[in-house]
């Protein structure tokens, strides 16, 4: 699951993603 959050970093909808992540 890091390595998949690392490549989600990289990526621009990933800001969004790390939102719903932190919860």
């Amino acid at each position: 699951m890091e390595k998949n959050h690392k490549q989600t970093k990289t990526t621009k909808p990933d800001h969004t993603f790390h939102l719903k992540v932190t919860g």
